[in-house]
Formats: structure tokens, C-alpha cells, sequence
């Protein structure tokens, strides 16, 4: 505003105010009134935007908490995590589909790491359109921890398509959105991980007794001895490979398998006893497992063999005292709190390490 125009601006803002006093005044309202009205609804107005900045903070807890344990939401821990893919030429398998079959999926990696925007390198040659762009796709990564041995850790996520450029050797360059969120999940339904041996105190197992709810089925002390023992201070005769909510890998010596006579044949049911330590509660947890064995591997050189299996009941104190089970059918979610403990304790692991970076 120019200075010439300065006294007149004051002059009419002055004026404004006068006509508006006077019209209230002519209501009957004194200006005292008029300030005590203006102060409620500023009030009023102060107040209600508690509540909403209240209620937001609520909902973001409340999200927070529903989360699947094992998701990463923080930009910079996401980042890390695709910068270990990209450096480790880690396998990126994306689909459209959120539970994708064999033919469904394609295998790609990372190739550039961006600001807003990932850049995959997909080998295979397949027929890719304009009209992918703004598409969401699935991806699955594993990624291995620093200074961790093994197969490592899967991880999913979702992300737009935004470019994609067909190269001369017939290969694909896809760009993505950064993901918002990560998490622990592979492509079957529950995350397998190595398990936490220090928490790990014990496993038996015992060949199916007798047909599931039956008395002998009931009743451990009527089985005997274990056929098969673990624990972590002798690992000749098994070894656990990895754990979930829905089963375990087991690797059987050789010298096991000619003791005990088993086959583990695919199809065949084992009760499983596994005794983990919960450093949440400082206590000792018992788990009775039935499991059915879903495949087995023999390895050429050592005749060890690689057992898969799944876990389809759980036994439960039957309320008759402690040598007592009944056993219950396990659902989708499998046995949630083994599958709760191996994942917190990864979770554990992963972050002392990457305080340690």
C-alpha cells in the first residue's frame, strides 16, 4: 500500500468499525456483551479444535496398534531396507496380484534407488503396456540383515507403477513409487524365520499316538519316551531350520533317522513339544503341536533329511490337570502365539543390529 493512501485506509477502517458498533448498539447489544459473545465462540471454536486434534491422535494409535507386527513405517528405515536389496542384487518378485500364481509373477531387482521413485531391472521379456502406469503391483523382497549369515528376511509391499521403458535387449525398466509401508510377510501365509536358539529351550517329538481326541492322543505320560529330542546344547541329532505360526523345518541326522526307525514319510503325524522362553514375561511357555509332515528332502552328500511340517491342532490343558490335553483345530491364524514370539524376537535381533551400524 502506498503512504499517500495510509490515513485514508485508517479513516475508513475506523469508520467500519464505528457502523458496526452503532448496528449492535441498536440491537440492544453493549459492547461488553459484544466482547463476552465474541470470547464464548472464540472459546467454543478453541475447544472443538481440541477435540479434533484429540481425536486424530486417538485414530493414529489406533492404527498403530492394529498394525501386523514386523511393518515398517519410518521413510528412513524403508530406505535402509531397499538400499540392503539393491546392494545385495536381492530377488524382487512383483505381481499384480496379491497372492499370485506360479505363472503369474515376474523376477526383477533393483536397480536405482531415487528420491520418490525405485527403478526395477526385470530380465524376463514380457509383453508390458502404457496402460500398467498408475497400476499398483505387489512386491516381495528378501533381504539379509548386515553381518547375518542365511537366506534372510521377506519382505512385502505395495507401490504404484509410474514409467516403465522397454530396453534394446528386450529386458524392462520399471519405475515405482517408494513404498509407504514394509513388512515381514512372504508368499505363503505365515513368515518362516530362524529361530532365536537362546529362546529356544527344548523340543520333543512323538509319533501320533492314536487317532486325534482319542485317550491315547489325551494322555503323554501313555507315549513314552520322545523318539526324537532337541535342545540347544546337543544339536547332533536335530536341528531346527526355521519356525512359524504354521508349522517348522526340522533337519534330522542321519544317525537319528538309523536310531530311531522314522521315515517321515509326507502325510504321516508327529506331536511336536516345543518349551520356548518369553522374554516379555520372564516364563517359560509349553506348546503341544500336532504336525503333519508336508515334504521331505534327502541331502545327497550328508543323507540328512529336511522335514517340513505343518501344524494342524493344538493341545490345550483340558482342565483335568496338566497331563491332560484336548486337542483343537488349528485355523488360518495357525499357532499365533509361536508365530508372535519367533517374529518379536527376529524383530529384537534385527534392530540391535542395525543400532550396532
Amino acid at each position: 500500500m502506498r503512504p499517500a493512501l495510509e490515513p485514508r485506509a485508517v479513516s475508513l477502517d475506523r469508520a467500519f468499525l464505528d457502523t458496526v458498533q452503532d448496528r449492535f448498539s441498536g440491537t440492544g447489544l453493549s459492547p461488553e456483551l459484544l466482547r463476552l459473545m465474541l470470547l464464548t465462540l472464540a472459546t467454543a471454536a478453541a475447544a472443538g479444535a481440541l477435540v479434533y486434534l484429540l481425536n486424530l491422535l486417538v485414530t493414529s494409535r489406533r492404527r498403530r496398534a492394529a498394525l501386523p507386527t514386523g511393518t515398517v513405517l519410518e521413510p528412513a528405515a524403508i530406505r535402509r531396507l531397499l538400499d540392503m536389496a539393491m546392494s545385495q542384487r536381492a530377488r524382487v518378485d512383483i505381481s499384480f496380484s496379491r497372492t499370485p500364481n506360479k505363472d503369474q509373477g515376474v523376477s526383477s531387482s533393483i536397480e536405482q534407488l531415487r528420491d520418490e521413485h525405485l527403478v526395477l531391472d526385470v530380465s524376463a521379456r514380457i509383453d508390458a503396456s502404457s496402460r500398467w502406469i498408475g497400476r499398483t503391483v505387489h512386491c516381495y523382497a528378501r533381504i539379509r540383515p548386515p553381518r547375518e549369515r542365511g537366506q534372510g528376511n521377506s519382505y512385502f509391499f505395495t507401490a504404484e507403477i509410474a514409467g516403465l521403458a522397454k530396453q534394446a535387449d528386450g529386458s524392462l525398466r520399471l519405475t515405482l513409487t517408494l513404498p509407504t509401508a514394509m513388512r515381514l510377510q512372504q508368499k505363503r501365509v505365515h513368515l518362516r524365520l530362524d529361530p532365536p536358539m537362546e529362546y529356544m529351550l527344548g523340543l520333543a517329538l512323538w509319533p501320533e499316538p492314536g487317532e486325534t481326541g482319542g485317550r491315547s492322543a489325551a494322555k503323554p505320560r501313555t507315549w513314552g519316551r520322545p523318539a526324537l529330542l532337541f535342545h540347544p546344547g546337543k544339536r547332533d541329532l536335530v536341528r531346527v531350520v526355521n519356525v512359524s505360526a504354521g508349522g517348522m523345518r526340522l533337519d534330522v541326522s542321519r544317525k537319528a533317522l538309523r536310531d530311531t526307525g522314522l521315515e517321515f514319510e509326507p502325510g504321516e503325524r508327529y506331536i511336536l513339544l516345543a518349551e520356548i522362553y518369553d522374554p516379555d514375561r520372564k516364563a517359560k511357555q509349553r506348546l503341544w503341536c500336532m504336525a503333519r509332515v508336508q515334504n521331505r528332502f534327502e541331502d545327497f552328500e550328508t543323507r540328512n533329511l529336511e522335514v517340513g511340517v505343518c501344524f494342524v491342532a493344538q493341545g490345550l490343558s483340558a482342565g483335568q490337570g496338566r497331563d491332560t490335553l484336548a486337542w483343537r483345530n488349528v485355523g488360518e491364524d495357525g499357532v499365533a502365539s509361536l508365530g508372535d514370539w519367533v517374529v518379536k524376537r527376529h524383530l529384537e535381533r534385527y534392530r540391535k543390529g542395525s543400532a550396532q551400524d
